[in-house]
């Protein structure tokens, strides 16, 4: 008989007589889903099944550990799970049982809560215990927070919001592949990034969300491109966002959309959004495509020109950039292009590239003309 025939469930309804029962009963339950298995029991289990399978098929040829995982659960990476029992809290994974098969099988039967341990974390997950540095503590306000290092802390909210970020970065998911299957895997990126931020000075210029700009509490690190929001007198994160790639373009998105600003980003009718398209900006009676380029250069350009940055919120919103935006726009003067389908409009010292009449497509700053005086 070849191994790859065999199924599992034959080897979980003899698992009694492979195991010793004290293991079945702390690492086993029979839930309505199917069957869970605690993640620490894991390595024991495969080790097992590999052993059955040798006296099954008459075989001493060993199996790899990822293939006799894939096996028994008939899938690569299947959704990890939190079980609660009283105080006690496991993360395992589901073993997906026909009905009738569960009548065979001889293991404690659980009607605990399960949660999906991608965006949860609970304070007794015993793995918290094994990460260096890091204290989990339940706060009056926020709940549960992770102390780091003895500095800082993070709230779970502000840890669901890394989470978001992170899981959409595929740098960050190069970096760490396992955040994408459990909050709780998200710490230890997040103690890097906190451990090496620092302190964003009051009077610097600095893009927040909206709903953050007239918050009490504002007081913000940075680090690399992520920017978080903590209180300054319990040093705990509340919150954090991303300024740059697509976490960026999606706060672009959410922002415009939600306040209603001069880009109108809703799409046409019976047409296919283009994902390179902000919106449409109504400019000199012409309804103007807003490219994400265009405006993001924009953004990342306008507080070097001094004329701008002298009148702008130091804290300043997405919104604010759209008023500058289309500001630069109306005062802009055309200049004439050899390019046939070109055009670009000048706001010195902002260049925007036009194509097809009403595509902006890009916006650069002009370069400095350098002095032919030699000093």
């Amino acid at each position: 008989m070849d191994k790859n025939e065999i199924k599992s469930i034959p080897f979980l309804e003899n698992l009694n007589n492979l195991v010793e029962s004290s293991l079945l009963k702390k690492n086993i339950r029979l839930v309505f889903e199917g069957l869970f298995i605690n993640e620490a029991f894991m390595d024991t289990l495969l080790e097992k099944y590999n052993a059955w399978l040798s006296t099954v098929t008459n075989s001493n040829s060993n199996i790899s550990k990822k293939k006799l995982f894939r096996r028994l659960f008939k899938e690569e990476n299947p959704t990890p799970y939190c079980l609660l029992e009283g105080k006690l809290c496991f993360t395992g994974f589901i073993v997906k049982i026909p009905e009738e098969c569960k009548k065979k099988l001889n293991f404690i039967y659980s009607q605990s809560t399960l949660f999906e341990a991608k965006n949860y974390l609970h304070p007794n997950d015993p793995k918290l215990e094994t990460y260096k540095d890091i204290k989990p503590f339940m706060h009056k306000t926020h709940g549960l927070c992770i102390n780091i290092l003895d500095k800082y802390s993070i709230s779970i909210n502000a840890l669901k919001e890394f989470a978001t970020i992170s899981r959409i970065s595929k740098e960050m998911i190069k970096r760490y592949p396992d955040i994408e299957n459990s909050l709780i895997s998200l710490i230890e990126p997040a103690k890097d990034y906190i451990s090496k931020s620092h302190n964003i000075k009051k009077n610097s210029y600095l893009l927040v969300p909206s709903k953050l700009k007239k918050t009490s509490y504002k007081s913000f690190l940075k680090s690399y491109n992520f920017i978080f929001i903590k209180e300054k007198e319990s040093n705990i994160i509340k919150s954090c966002y991303f300024i740059k790639g697509k976490p960026l373009s999606i706060l672009i998105n959410k922002e415009i959309t939600e306040h209603k600003s001069m880009i109108d980003t809703s799409p046409s009718k019976n047409k296919k959004k283009n994902p390179k398209i902000l919106g449409k900006l109504r400019l000199r009676s012409k309804t103007h495509l807003v490219y994400k380029k265009a405006f993001i250069n924009f953004m990342f350009s306008f507080l070097k020109v001094s004329r701008v940055k002298k009148d702008f919120p130091h804290l300043y919103t997405i919104n604010d950039c759209v008023k500058q935006f289309n500001k630069e726009l109306k005062n802009a003067m055309f200049i004439p292009q050899k390019e046939r389908n070109k055009k670009v409009l000048k706001s010195s010292p902002f260049i925007f590239e036009i194509e097809k009449n009403v595509h902006i497509v890009d916006c650069k700053l002009q370069k400095r003309k350098k002095s032919s005086l030699l000093k």
